[in-house]
């Protein structure tokens, strides 16, 4: 057959699903796509931590004697092009959550019916065949608990390893490859090198070599260090590993050494992303409008001024904007600064929730529509969770997790000076919130 392979978010050469069942006799067309939608709305670092990720695909993919097209354009614009150009029996997709990425699929396969191209679409992204639990996507709780319990009752955590290697086949090569230059993108330092190799060696670190797995909940809610979290969902959320081989590591290790709270508790919020990304299914474009899932209005008021000394990590708050400035200069920022960076920001300032989740994509290497829209909505209080009205109280919090003030002098050095000021009152600026939200 003459197939052609769509790669948007599973760029890796070790148990990539849309590779499954190839033979020797078929000849593959492999497009590797960089999608130029929201490109521009991107940081630097962001931008290269993704053409990273393509580049070693191609060249890994290349070593193994498969040709790899790298393309600048949208899902739905290239396959078009592809087939006015060429004839094709099948075309591969990898099966989407976002809601923009479901709508591509839907335009590629609308267009494949035209052409009298089989259509396919492959699980790569998750573990979770929620059709498996329940009878539609919309039988899926609401609630991650419920979820939870349903799924957990019928070790969904047991997987099976798709196939490892990717079968030689016939290769058609277009001569397209990406340019650093063209696009744009500068060098610069990266906190993690977005490479296949790499991403295979920090899961054997972390689970074998170093063992830190079986302290990952006492540890998990750190602020500072390199191996307090487990980094996976910066090898997830473009597919350097699969899901289910970190889960087979895993569960071999709870086998092999030793089953505790912390290694169930990296299962635990692996089902979290599951969770996240089923949801953005069953909901769609709810998960980017204001009013939420819940369809609720949320109480803001934009002040330009706030908003930018926020952008700024000038709040006069030393662990939000620690959290700020370690995001733009890193890429990373922890769970625990997450959840406090985001309930200040539409808490305290009353900046529109939305606002802060694009801020959030903007910088996030691990960026990934459906958790980062979701967490937000959960902050703001227009997402599944049903509590009334949430917000972090930021001087408890740093009591809590960054006592000796590790990382806030690691970020904010002038927080002790007399010229660092906070640019609200945070009670006050809590109980404005509050009574406003209880008037819409």
């Amino acid at each position: 057959m003459n197939i052609v392979i769509l790669v948007t978010h599973t760029f890796r050469s070790r148990y990539n699903e849309l590779f499954s069942g190839l033979t020797k006799d078929d000849t593959i067309t492999v497009v590797s796509l960089l999608n130029e939608k929201h490109f521009d709305s991107m940081s630097n670092k962001r931008k290269l931590f993704l053409f990273t990720q393509i580049r070693d695909f191609s060249e890994t993919l290349r070593a193994k004697g498969i040709i790899v097209n790298e393309v600048f354009s949208t899902p739905s614009n290239i396959i078009g092009k592809l087939f006015l150009e060429n004839s094709y029996d099948q075309i591969r997709v990898e099966r989407q959550f976002s809601y923009d990425e479901l709508q591509e699929n839907r335009v590629i396969e609308t267009l494949a019916k035209k052409c009298n191209v089989n259509y396919r679409e492959y699980t790569t992204q998750i573990f979770i065949d929620y059709k498996k639990y329940f009878s539609s996507i919309q039988e899926v709780p609401d609630t991650f608990t419920s979820f939870r319990k349903i799924v957990e009752k019928q070790n969904c955590y047991d997987v099976e390893l798709p196939q490892r290697e990717i079968p030689q086949c016939s290769c058609v090569d277009l001569n397209m490859d990406l340019s650093q230059e063209e696009l744009g993108i500068e060098d610069e330092a990266l906190l993690f090198t977005p490479i296949e190799q790499n991403a295979f060696e920090h899961l054997h670190n972390y689970i074998w070599k170093f063992e830190y797995i079986k302290t990952y909940k006492q540890t998990r809610n750190q602020m500072i260090g390199s191996n307090f979290s487990t980094r996976f969902s910066y090898l997830l959320n473009f597919g350097l590993l699969n899901v289910k081989e970190i889960l087979h590591e895993i569960n071999s290790y709870e086998t092999k050494k030793i089953s505790n709270s912390s290694t169930y508790w990296v299962k635990f919020e692996l089902l979290w992303r599951e969770y996240s990304k089923l949801i953005s299914l069953k909901y769609g474009k709810l998960l980017f409008l204001e009013k939420g899932i819940m369809n609720k209005d949320i109480y803001s008021n934009y002040n330009k001024e706030f908003y930018d000394t926020f952008v700024e990590g000038n709040t006069g708050y030393s662990l939000v904007d620690a959290g700020i400035r370690e995001l733009k200069t890193t890429g990373f920022m922890s769970n625990r600064a997450r959840q406090n960076v985001a309930s200040f920001f539409v808490k305290n300032l009353h900046l529109p929730w939305l606002m802060g989740a694009e801020f959030f994509e903007k910088y996030l290497l691990d960026y990934d529509p459906a958790s980062n829209y979701l967490n937000w909505q959960y902050i703001a209080g227009c997402g599944t969770d049903s509590r009334e009205f949430r917000y972090f109280n930021i001087a408890k919090q740093t009591k809590d997790y960054d006592p000796k003030h590790e990382f806030i002098s690691y970020w904010v050095p002038e927080y002790k000076d007399s010229s660092y000021s906070k640019i609200v009152d945070f009670y006050e600026s809590v109980d404005v919130a509050k009574k406003e939200q209880k008037l819409l």
